[in-house]
This record gives C-alpha cells, sequence and structure tokens, in this order.
C-alpha cells in the first residue's frame, strides 16, 4: 500500500488586525461603563429656587412679575433628577451612555453591521461629551421650565436669564470627568468603526473631492431670516458619498468633515455643532443603508431604486429636523412649537431640493458604480 504524506499545518502569522479590533473594542467598552457607572456621582451644583409672582400687566403688555428667591446651595446627582417630577431636560442626557454602552457591547455580534453600531455609539458619546460640558446651565433651564412653564420661561423680559444667574449653576468635577471620557470614548468608538471599514486611496480621493464641493456650494446658498437655517446644495455630494460608499464614510463626510468645517464657518458657535450639525448633516449617512438597494439590477440599478433614494433622503431629512429642533429648545430656548416653525421652514425645503437631485443624477450614478465599485467592509 503507497504511503501518503499529510501536509504538516502550517502555522498562521500574528494576526495584528484582529488583535487591534478585539482591543479597541474592549477599551471602548470599558470607557462607556466607566462614564455610565461615574453618572452614580453628583455632576454639579446650584442653588433651588423659590419662585413667586407671575407675569403682570404694565401698559397694557405683559412684563415679567416674577421673584426668584435662591436657597442653599446643593450637589446634584442622578437621583436629584427625578426630584419634583424630573428634570427632563438634563435627564435624557443620562441615559445616552447607557445606550452608547449597549451598541459597543452588542456591536462583534452584529457581522458587517458592527461598524455601524461602533459608529452610532462614537455619535451618541461624542454628543453626551459635549452637552455635559453645558449640563449646569441645562439643568438650570430645565428647573426654570418646570417651574413657570416652557411657553413663558423666555418670554417676559426673559425670566429664564434671571432664573439662571439666581440658580448659579456650577461645575463639579464629576461633569468634567464625565465629558472628557465621553469624548475619549467616542474617538476610540470611532477609530473601532474605521478599522471595520475599507477605504483606498481612490476613496479618499472621491470622498475629499465631494466633500470639497459641498462646502463650496454651501456659500452659494438662500438665506431663511435674518439669522440661521439656509436652502442649498451641499447635501447633494454628501448623498453622492453616502450612496456610493455607505453610512459610515457618509457619515465621517457629512457630520464631522463638512460639519465642523460649516459650523465654523457660519459662526454661530461650537455649542451648536451636535445636533445641527454633527446629527443634522451627518443624517445624510441614511441613504448608505439602501445603497445595496439601489444598485441591484443588470444594469447595475432598477426601478425601485428610485423608492429607495426617497426613503433615503425622507428618513435623512427627517432626522435632521429632529436634530435641529431639539438644538433651538435646548441652546436658543424655542418651545417645542415655535422650534418646528423655524426649522420646518428651510430643512424640508432643502430635502426636496436634494431628493430632486438625487433621482435625475440616479441611473449615471449606478453607471458609475458598476464600472468603479466599492469594497466597504474589511
Amino acid at each position: 500500500m503507497e504511503h501518503v504524506d499529510t501536509p504538516t499545518p502550517t502555522k498562521k502569522g500574528f494576526d495584528y488586525d484582529a488583535f487591534l479590533k478585539r482591543w479597541l473594542w474592549l477599551i471602548a467598552i470599558v470607557f462607556a461603563a466607566i462614564v455610565f457607572v461615574g453618572l452614580a456621582f453628583p455632576q454639579f451644583e446650584a442653588n433651588p429656587i423659590e419662585v413667586t409672582g407671575g407675569p403682570i400687566l404694565v401698559d397694557g403688555e405683559l412684563t415679567n412679575g416674577y421673584t426668584f428667591t435662591p436657597l442653599d446651595e446643593i450637589a446634584i446627582g442622578f437621583g436629584a433628577l427625578f426630584a419634583n417630577g424630573g428634570n427632563w431636560m438634563i435627564l435624557w442626557l443620562y441615559f445616552l451612555p447607557l445606550f452608547s454602552l449597549i451598541l459597543l457591547v452588542i456591536s462583534p455580534f452584529c457581522g458587517k453591521y458592527s461598524s455601524h453600531l461602533a459608529l452610532t455609539a462614537a455619535i451618541v458619546s461624542l454628543v453626551a461629551g459635549v452637552l455635559f460640558f453645558i449640563s449646569p446651565t441645562l439643568f438650570a433651564y430645565g428647573e426654570c421650565w418646570q417651574a413657570i412653564g416652557s411657553d413663558i420661561a423666555l418670554d417676559y423680559g426673559d425670566p429664564g436669564f434671571i432664573y439662571l444667574d439666581a440658580a448659579s449653576p456650577a461645575f463639579l468635577p464629576g461633569a468634567v470627568v464625565i465629558a472628557a471620557l465621553s469624548l475619549l470614548s467616542s474617538l476610540v468608538s470611532f477609530s473601532l468603526s474605521a478599522n471595520l471599514i475599507k477605504i483606498s486611496i481612490r476613496d479618499i480621493s472621491e470622498i475629499g473631492i465631494l466633500s470639497a464641493l459641498a462646502i463650496a456650494l454651501q456659500f452659494i446658498k438662500i438665506q431663511v431670516g435674518a439669522d440661521g437655517g439656509s436652502i442649498n446644495l451641499g447635501l447633494v455630494p454628501l448623498s453622492l458619498i453616502a450612496l456610493r460608499h455607505g453610512p459610515t464614510k457618509g457619515f465621517i463626510a457629512g457630520g464631522l468633515v463638512y460639519g465642523i468645517i460649516t459650523c465654523i464657518t457660519d459662526g454661530y458657535g461650537f455649542q451648536t455643532y451636535p445636533f445641527d450639525y454633527l446629527i443634522g448633516f451627518g443624517s445624510i449617512a441614511e441613504i448608505g443603508f439602501f445603497s445595496k438597494l439601489c444598485f441591484k439590477g443588470e444594469d447595475g440599478w432598477n426601478p425601485l431604486g428610485f423608492l429607495y433614494i426617497f426613503l433615503g433622503i425622507v428618513l435623512a431629512t427627517l432626522v435632521r429636523l429632529i436634530g435641529s429642533t431639539i438644538s433651538s429648545m435646548v441652546i436658543y430656548g424655542y418651545d417645542l412649537v415655535a422650534a418646528l416653525a423655524y426649522n420646518g421652514v428651510y430643512i424640508p425645503v432643502t430635502g426636496a431640493v436634494t431628493l430632486a437631485c438625487m433621482e435625475a443624477l440616479y441611473i449615471p450614478i449606478a453607471k458609475v458604480n458598476r464600472i468603479f465599485p466599492v469594497e466597504r467592509y474589511a
């Protein structure tokens, strides 16, 4: 009987990429867990306010008649936020680290969607970190709105600002540490997401050119009102990026590159970045979730692709509207109706213009994508 040699198994080399992803994932979870546990400690201190009086009629017009009397200063922690019915303006902020932690824990078990979950965790942590830096002010406004009503908190001589001065909210070390750890958690989570996708020199060049075009187009705009929003074509190149390269790269281009640059050039302050820019323009990444459906068919496109583009743009517009509405309420003190009325003027119109352009460009984009396909996952 002829002897047949059995091949000796070869030892695999060290898988550096797998090692890096595993440790990034573990570090991200540790940071997110520390942030969540740290919420049990006091974050800031403020004076509880005793409110007396109300609006008074002067020369036929209502004006501020409130008296805000500060009481003894107390340290504010998680438990205190539930007192007197709860402070909704700050309470939801405390659930962001938990949401980020849950996303990171489940991300390794979600296959090719792991990068999307890690990216979402990074966004949530970034928003939480920025908002924790202004959390004392948010807390004081929440208390004011609860005490005198959100519909009049910024009317009648701006009692909200008077309340804020009387409350004198200030940081404790806990809030600063939580804010810093949230930003570090965001950085690690984003690094994890970036290591789960593939990006080539061609991808970088294409994304860079389209991002630059988007930034240039945002200077050609129709201004809405004296301040604030505008209608422009900047979201069209960002939509092309998301459709071709998927949601992760789409968010990088829209929420980070385009968002940071336009936040600086618009000049409304970095406090507007998390909701108006990071979420507002990062939302265009939503269309990337439909890209594989759009690029099916013998010719690289199919009639249903027009519907998927419609759904993606509508979803992105809705997320942007929600983000900007929250920003108007948190940063500028609008009530819900006023915030929706203002942002509802220009955001849906911008979405409609972007949708019309993308529908017109769909077939040419599909042909380009067929010739130059994009490889997305590592």
